[in-house]
């Protein structure tokens, strides 16, 4: 009995050492959501307060859906609420910096500024405090 706890165990500890030895890009196929979770699989609802509506998401992770290759809660509210979203997502990214790929940069290049977005949603980064970023 103690035996084959053991053995489990150790293929366990096996198999989180390989996933973690994966490219990332691996790893979302083999981590990622269940199909039955994907956003295809949700009936639009042509009556929701939010059908139509133009919303303008700038985020990273999160926003991006690294945990399910790429399908996040933006394409979960295009799919249900029909929304017509512009999605601006990069994991790892911070709301401070003037880097090209942080928050203030994409917010002048991703975005129309001659568009009329009816909302704009923007997930607020952790990754500033992990990079040491300065508030304000």
């Amino acid at each position: 009995m103690m035996k084959k706890i053991v053995l489990k165990m150790a293929m366990l500890g096996g198999a989180v050492v390989l996933y973690n030895k994966l490219p990332n890009g691996v790893k979302s196929v083999v981590a990622g959501n269940l199909p039955v979770y994907s956003p295809s699989k949700e009936t639009m609802n042509v009556h929701s307060s939010l059908y139509g509506k133009r919303v303008a998401f700038l985020g990273s992770s999160i926003t991006y859906g690294a945990g399910s290759m790429g399908k996040s809660f933006v394409e979960y509210l295009q799919a249900r609420d029909g929304v017509i979203p512009t999605k601006s997502a990069i994991s790892g990214t911070t709301l401070a910096g003037l880097e090209p790929k942080a928050y203030t940069s994409r917010l002048r290049t991703d975005f129309d500024q001659h568009a009329s977005y009816d909302v704009f949603v923007c997930q607020l980064s952790t990754n500033d405090d992990r990079d040491h970023k300065k508030v304000g």
